[in-house]
């Protein structure tokens, strides 16, 4: 039901992979890395389709959710709504991504 979908290396020369849900719309998927000794970790649980990861200079992370659906109900036909959502971890580099901030929705 889910696959990796992007990846990027940070600037710790980790490598940092969001996966994606490829049947169904619950958000089953989530943000990985693989550390320099080859652990993995899970990084933030909740993605439907994580893409376009990046990392500032300062430390920070951003990733685009854009089926993400966050609860949302569009009001005139009572469906789960989509937002693209792209999430802002600004302190990646120092708490693995402890806190998230939805940039844009």
């Amino acid at each position: 039901r889910t696959r990796l979908n992007d990846g990027r290396v940070d600037l710790a020369g980790r490598f940092v992979s969001a996966g994606t849900v490829e049947k169904g719309d619950e958000p089953l998927s989530a943000v990985y890395r693989v550390n320099a000794d080859l652990t993995v970790e899970t990084l933030h649980y909740g993605v439907r389709c994580g893409n376009s990861i990046c990392f500032t200079s300062h430390g920070g992370m951003f990733f685009a959710d854009p089926a993400f659906t966050a609860g949302n109900r569009d009001r005139q036909s009572d469906q789960a709504s989509r937002c693209n959502a792209i999430w802002h971890f600004p302190d990646y580099a120092a708490s693995d991504m402890l806190k998230a901030l939805p940039f844009v929705e």
